[in-house]
């Protein structure tokens, strides 16, 4: 039985008091700067008067770990009912800063006057002639820049309060279910009480659309920043512009998932045995309320586990890929008009954990991708499945029997390889670009970490954390070129096994009766796929070879290799 730890109990009233410093600090810095809006509309009426300068300079404030401020300061004199007055009020806002290029333009405006001794207007309170100022005009660039805050700090920390409350109600929910089902931890949740488990493509969607909002809300300010900057010959400071760079990314992520949630709905999937059953079979339905121009679906199950590793600032939250696999399910016309339906049947290992949300700092989850490729944005739903030891698992499993991975003979198609007969045997062939979209994926992240790494190098002089950039970067970037544009080809027959592997592999052979064995052994990850390699062991040769690499799936790499042994086997016996 899970037990609710003290830390999680208080949690809700932590998370409130977080998300209500946050709306308090953007309120705050909101009515900072809407503070100048107001006196610039209370001034619509003060009276023009002349002025005579006194002294004018462009003051400017350089913080190592900032930008450079500027700021105009200027001493007058000036006439009102008789009486002459000082002042050394220059605008009606407050402050040091570097937005546009305000303060030179009213530098230079004010010192070309002060050198040729020249009258300025000035602007005075009728009512209280002592409040004046040299500039009433309204400064939208810092207006804007300013309301940037309460609308990120004050909507991220309502969405904190509001998630917060949420997490509060669910939690003395699932506190009541345990008591009544204290061995069925799947009636605990909502998204589990039932058979028809609800696709994620609505929480996906919001979450994109407010991540990609927090997240320009607070880079909008380095469009402000960084011009000043660059023309105050702080070239370093182009690198901010990489934050809005990747905001007009996430922006583009939140559109296409609101397009795809209008499109194609929230699609369901109705399990046959509930909960699914560790270590037996996953049966269910899949339902889409649109309809599907693909003939079948790829269905992926991937068993994860999700951490958090630091505190802190250097919170993280990870996830590892602890098994998977994957299927390919014809659509059929759904149970009404212009909808879609797909079965899925999947086996499931024995060996692996159940689901789990004991530790939320350890989570085990089980989780169901189906897409397809369609015209426009792909279809796409995501589903958390509940799986448990129920006692159902196959006979196989619960002797402790089952292989690991189960797979059928014809299963190492699955992988992609282009099957033909050559003068030397049968040839299987993994052609480069066949993981073009993951390639492309990792190759951008691989150029973002090095084009920041020599940017903090070459314009801000940053060598060792530039050089740490530069250097995650150039490995991404290898691994982004191995699979692009590694191949393999195999060649099985006259007794003897050829082959070569990689990026610029040459040929290499032997004979069949000298390879030992071939293994399967994992060559990567992106996201939730996993890949992998096949590797050959020799007889009077220590380590092992890899001779075919970036399989995508454990099942199909591993009916590959049965099936190329099954090939050498026919070879050694022939010869």
């Amino acid at each position: 039985m899970i037990e609710v730890s003290d830390f999680r109990q208080r949690g809700g009233a932590l998370v409130s008091v977080f998300g209500l410093v946050f709306v308090l600090v953007g309120l705050g810095i909101g009515l900072f700067f809407a503070k100048g809006a107001f006196d610039v509309y209370a001034a619509r009426d003060w009276a023009p008067v002349e002025a005579r300068l006194l002294s004018v300079d462009l003051q400017s404030n350089h913080d190592p770990d900032s930008a450079t401020t500027y700021r105009v300061v200027a001493e007058y004199e000036y006439s009102w009912s008789g009486e002459r007055l000082l002042s050394d009020r220059v605008d009606l806002h407050s402050g040091a800063d570097n937005l546009g290029d305000y303060h030179h333009d009213l530098y230079a405006r004010l010192n070309k006057a002060f050198r040729s001794g020249e009258s300025v207007t000035a602007w005075v309170d009728p009512e209280r002639p002592w409040r004046v100022v040299l500039d009433r005009g309204m400064r939208w660039e810092r207006l804007g820049f300013g309301m940037i805050f309460p609308l990120a700090f004050g909507g991220a920390g309502l969405g904190v309060l509001l998630w917060g409350r949420r997490a509060g109600r669910e939690r003395k929910k699932r506190d009541a279910r345990r008591e009544l089902h204290p061995d069925q931890p799947w009636m605990w949740f909502d998204k589990w009480r039932t058979p028809q488990i609800a696709g994620e493509a609505r929480s996906t969607m919001w979450l994109a659309i407010g991540f990609a909002a927090i997240w320009n809300l607070v880079s909008l300010p380095i469009l402000f920043i960084v011009p000043g900057e660059v023309s105050g010959g702080n070239t370093a400071a182009l690198i901010g512009l990489l934050f809005p760079l990747v905001g007009v990314g996430l922006a583009v992520w939140a559109v296409r998932e609101v397009i795809r949630h209008r499109r194609y709905g929230a699609s369901t999937l109705e399990l046959q045995s509930h909960p699914v059953p560790l270590g037996g079979r996953l049966g269910g339905t899949l339902n889409i309320p649109a309809r599907l121009q693909a003939r079948e679906v790829q269905v992926q199950l991937a068993c994860i586990n999700r951490y958090v590793t630091g505190s802190g600032k250097n919170r993280s939250t990870r996830e590892n890929v602890l098994w998977e696999d994957r299927q390919r399910a014809p659509t059929t016309s759904g149970a009404g008009p212009g909808q879609t339906s797909a079965r899925i049947e999947m086996r499931l290992p024995a060996g692996q954990p159940v689901s789990s949300e004991q530790n939320p700092k350890s989570r085990i989850i089980w989780r169901l991708t189906a897409t397809s490729a369609e015209p426009g944005v792909d279809y796409k739903a995501v589903f958390e499945l509940p799986v448990f030891d129920t006692g159902e698992a196959l006979a196989d499993a619960a002797e402790g029997d089952a292989p690991e991975v189960v797979f059928e003979a014809d299963d190492w198609r699955e992988t992609g390889v282009v099957h033909d007969y050559a003068a030397g045997g049968q040839r299987f062939v993994f052609p480069r670009y066949r993981l073009l979209g993951a390639g492309l994926g990792l190759m951008f992240g691989a150029l973002v970490f090095t084009g920041v790494g020599a940017g903090m190098m070459l314009l801000g002089g940053m060598w060792i954390f530039g050089g740490i950039f530069a250097a995650v970067g150039l490995l991404l970037l290898w691994g982004a070129i191995s699979m692009l544009f590694q191949r393999s080809e195999v060649i099985i027959g006259n007794g003897r096994l050829r082959w070569r592997h990689g990026v610029l592999g040459g040929w290499q052979e032997a004979e069949a009766g000298a390879v030992k064995s071939i293994s399967v052994d994992k060559s990567g990850s992106v996201g939730s796929n996993l890949y992998f390699q096949l590797e050959i062991e020799r007889w009077g040769r220590e380590g092992k070879t890899a001779i075919a690499g970036w399989i995508p799936g454990e099942r199909p790499a591993r009916a590959l290799a049965a099936h190329w042994d099954s090939l050498l086997g026919g070879e050694r016996s022939a010869t």
